[in-house]
């Protein structure tokens, strides 16, 4: 990248030029940091809104509420107020500061599941994701997912599970594709008897195809994991 130091006869059109060459996409404040000598000069010069293009956060100013719900339904939908926040910082912003999330975004599923009966989850499967699949609805519903792993009730909202082939389970790879999941949901490795209560076919395809859940797990490097904490805490224990 090429920058002049020498702003003194540059005309606006030249400033425009230096900006697209060099900076172009990036925000003022990301500018002034990289550059603070040619962004004091278009400071100085009042040529801010002459040089950069128009700031996204000023089009919200004027919105009403029907016009945040609007962009959000075509732009983010089913995307959460973090995603949003992460991948569109301004338009979060722009409701965070006038306080419309609550008419802007759908209510957060997560916080419905808690009061509801096992009936509650097997209607909502029916009326949503009937004959989907376990990894399908992990996919397209998360939170519903692992509200029933949390509750232990997969095996009574999901019909059966359609017989795979046995290359499929013979796979180490599908198997940790199941307990990925479980694993995310208690944020450790589960024990035999929470995966037969969780994913019941699960458990007896990592018996018959892998020998036991040992062996799996150091298929899967847990083991290793786990040893390499047990001999940190005995070293602890030998320094005392």
């Amino acid at each position: 990248m090429s920058k002049r130091r020498s702003w003194k006869d540059l005309t606006v059109e030249d400033f425009q030029k230096f900006y697209n060459d060099n900076y172009s996409g990036m925000s003022r404040s990301e500018v002034a940091e990289v550059d603070s000598s040619f962004y004091s000069t278009i400071k100085k010069k009042r040529l801010l809104n002459e040089v950069f293009p128009p700031n996204k956060g000023h089009k919200f100013t004027s919105w009403q509420i029907e016009d945040f719900q609007k962009f959000y339904q075509e732009n983010h939908l089913g995307m959460s107020r973090t995603e949003v926040a992460k991948t569109n910082r301004s338009f979060y912003r722009a409701i965070e500061t006038r306080r419309l999330q609550d008419k802007v975004f759908p209510p957060n599923q997560q916080h419905k599941f808690v009061s509801w009966q096992v009936e509650d989850f097997q209607e909502y499967y029916q009326q949503n994701h009937s004959n989907r699949s376990r990894s399908e609805v992990q996919k397209v519903d998360k939170n519903f997912y692992k509200a029933m792993i949390r509750r232990q009730i997969l095996n009574k909202v999901f019909p059966k599970s359609k017989r795979k082939p046995k290359s499929h389970w013979g796979k180490i790879d599908n198997v940790q594709l199941e307990l990925d999941t479980i694993i995310e949901e208690l944020g450790r490795f589960p024990k035999a008897g929470e995966i037969k209560e969780i994913n019941n076919s699960l458990c007896t395809v990592i018996y018959k195809y892998h020998g036991s859940l040992t062996q799996v797990k150091i298929q899967l490097g847990y083991a290793d994991k786990e040893m390499a904490v047990l001999k940190e805490i005995l070293e602890e224990l030998g320094d005392e």
